[in-house]
């Protein structure tokens, strides 16, 4: 006999577990795809929570030390702008080319400055620090034009400003054991101290008007000068015709005795560049 063959036909039953199957399957597949995306959202929004904590936490530091100084000495600009008088218009007065030039030919490369021309006697002159290789330059118009100093004078009393601004002398002077420890450090949760930065103002706004520069200051910063201009007759006299001018200057013009309170006794600079050392041409 011949057997008989059987169906391929599937019955309604067997399709339909296939069916219960497959839609399980489906069902279980989409679950776990959406847990993965559901995970990888939650997990996305985690890290931006994260991110923008860290990011406000950033708002409550002190700033480092590197950061602390042109903020510090544009702040003291801003808060002493009726006395000093910079905010006026002003020509350029071509400084520039001079300036580098004479710093250049010194060893004094890659610096930054910012000449702030000031249209007050209050102060004759000054180097502030700022971030980086940046100077601010104090330069008072009346004290320049009341003894008629050229270019190269200008920028030699840049110079000498930046010897003593680099020896540290302002710096250690104003600075406070507070601020050096809230360099760089957080005050999440704190109330800022106002006493730390008011305290350094003040000391850089007594030493500007009451104490100054020591003598033993003065007179390493001349030592400094005449090392450093000895090869160069040219820069070395201008630095000698610069001292003298703003020796009969303080002398004889009593609006600025307050000069020989920072910059101790100019004739006594006189001085200490004694006539063995002047140069040979």
């Amino acid at each position: 006999p011949i057997a008989e063959k059987v169906s391929d036909d599937k019955t309604q039953v067997e399709k339909e577990a296939e069916m219960v199957n497959f839609n399980s399957l489906k069902k279980v597949l989409k679950n776990d795809l959406l847990d993965k995306e559901v995970k990888k959202k939650v997990d996305q929004v985690k890290q931006i929570k994260v991110t923008r904590e860290e990011k406000d936490l950033q708002r409550f530091f002190y700033p480092v030390k590197e950061d602390f100084w042109g903020f510090f000495s544009e702040l003291w600009l801003v808060k002493n702008v009726q006395e000093l008088k910079w905010d006026f218009e002003k020509p350029d007065y071509g400084l520039n080319e001079t300036v580098i030039n004479l710093f250049r030919a010194h060893g004094f490369l890659e610096k930054k400055a910012k000449i702030l021309i000031l249209n007050s006697s209050h102060l004759s002159h000054l180097a502030l620090p700022a971030n980086g290789n940046e100077t601010i330059f104090l330069l008072s118009l009346p004290f320049i034009r009341s003894m008629d100093l050229t270019k190269p004078e200008i920028a030699m009393i840049l110079l000498e400003d930046y010897v003593r601004l680099e020896a540290g002398y302002l710096q250690k002077y104003i600075v406070t054991k507070e601020l050096t420890e809230s360099f760089g450090k957080s005050f999440a949760g704190k109330n800022i101290d106002p006493k730390i930065l008011n305290t350094v103002l003040e000391n850089l706004s007594n030493f500007v008007s009451k104490k100054g520069f020591s003598f033993q200051e003065q007179f390493d910063v001349t030592k400094r000068m005449d090392t450093l201009l000895k090869s160069n007759v040219t820069n070395w006299n201008t630095y000698i015709q610069l001292l003298n001018k703003i020796d009969r200057l303080v002398k004889m013009n009593l609006i600025y005795e307050s000069h020989v309170k920072l910059y101790p006794s100019p004739e006594m600079q006189i001085k200490w560049l004694s006539p063995s050392k002047t140069p040979i041409p």
